[in-house]
């Protein structure tokens, strides 16, 4: 089969996203399947495409992104509404036409359009490149683009004309590969779009427990911490308690560039190496207590907290170290995690209740049991044949059984 990758993040090893491409490029190139992308990137971005992938694609083409970040500027609305609406009418119908040329000149006789949407630009590109070139397309949606228009203050009429593409090419697509169960099970009956879970996972080795000092508590925490108010506020709970319960000094171990170094300052107790590869970060992990995933509270990030699907967890799962999802009731990652079960769940910011929950991890028992619980979690559903089962499917390439990726 000859799929036609039509991205904004090409397959790479420096953004997370791109790894993922790069991992369901991988499928398809070991089932002898040919792979041509046309990539449409920022051009403040700079993907590390690793030779071993760009020399096996049969086409690759690359464009400049256009803006669109005109409501973050001075006269935002008004700015938006002309230059948004300006590439979305004038733009981006050009590019869809240059995208086709180049292609129909390269020979190539594609047999699918698999999509990465996100923003307009791509929302608005795809259908237009598929009309152009005769072609089905799939839509694999990380993050939902309420997300992505609020972030960038998009005007109301642009925000609203988006939103009507973003139904059409769901309604239109041969399947949509959703970040998560809830985001397939809402786009389905909201978009009356077929959808298939295609979630982040890791290679099925079995973890490697390494014990911390007894006299010690070590929790991890990995990436870039988006959910700045969560993270503050866990902090504080640790404060209230001296960062020492039940005999044992607390530790917060970040492995993330993007951590305030004041932070690091004021709080001993926290611990800080940097970014570190994949491999090397799971044999951290895997020394750890407790892994921590937080998920923001507001409700402004309601829709990509309710839909979206945090990479971190899968890695936190594999380490077979019981994990802390730490957000609201009706998150995806608060749903996927069983409270005491495959993990704790802790579903308030306030101080008291998150000293509460992390007396009761600390104490218990069983902390090792439900660590391993997590980890047959991620077996049933966050490992790389799960993810290639669910891609092949979504591409129309395999009769798998759709149930057995939505439910727990």
């Amino acid at each position: 089969m000859q799929i036609l990758l039509l991205t904004d993040i090409p397959p790479c090893t420096n953004y997370t996203a791109g790894l993922v491409q790069k991992q369901l490029c991988e499928f398809l190139f070991e089932e002898g399947h040919d792979v041509g992308c046309v990539s449409i990137v920022d051009p403040s971005l700079k993907p590390d495409i690793p030779n071993s992938i760009k020399q096996r694609l049969s086409v690759f083409i690359s464009y400049n992104k256009p803006s669109e970040g005109y409501g973050r500027k001075k006269f935002g609305a008004i700015n938006s509404f002309i230059f948004n609406g300006y590439n979305r009418n004038i733009t981006l119908p050009y590019l869809s036409s240059s995208i086709s040329n180049e292609l129909n000149k390269s020979k190539i006789k594609f047999d699918l359009i698999w999509s990465v949407i996100q923003g307009q630009t791509m929302i608005c590109l795809v259908p237009n490149v598929a009309r152009n070139l005769g072609l089905d397309y799939v839509a694999e949606v990380w993050d939902p683009p309420e997300w992505w228009l609020d972030e960038n203050r998009f005007d109301s009429y642009s925000y609203r004309k988006v939103m009507e593409a973003f139904r059409r090419l769901l309604k239109n697509a041969k399947c949509c590969l959703a970040a998560s169960h809830n985001m397939a099970k809402e786009y389905k009956e909201k978009y009356s779009a077929v959808c298939i879970p295609v979630i982040p996972s890791l290679e099925a080795n079995s973890p490697s427990i390494k014990k911390s000092n007894n006299n010690e508590f070590h929790i991890g925490y990995s990436g870039q911490i988006y959910s700045k108010k969560e993270f503050s506020s866990f902090i504080d709970a640790l404060d209230s308690i001296g960062w020492n319960y039940n005999g044992k000094r607390i530790i917060l171990n970040v492995f993330t560039d993007y951590i305030d170094p004041d932070i690091l300052k004021q709080h001993p107790n926290i611990k800080s190496s940097g970014w570190i590869p994949q491999e090397e970060l799971l044999n951290r992990l895997s020394c750890m207590d407790l892994c921590y995933c937080p998920y923001r509270f507001d409700k402004y990030f309601e829709v990509i907290a309710r839909l979206s699907f945090p990479s971190k967890l899968t890695s936190y799962l594999k380490s077979g170290v019981p994990v802390l999802v730490h957000a609201p009731e009706y998150s995806s990652i608060s749903s996927f995690i069983q409270d005491g079960v495959t993990g704790y769940v802790c579903n308030s910011t306030n101080v008291d209740t998150m000293v509460e929950k992390l007396k009761i991890i600390i104490s218990d028992s069983d902390r090792e049991r439900i660590g391993m619980m997590g980890y047959q979690l991620f077996l049933k559903f966050l490992t790389n044949e799960t993810m290639k089962k669910s891609f092949y499917k979504s591409l129309g390439m395999c009769d798998t059984n759709y149930e057995n990726y939505t439910d727990k």
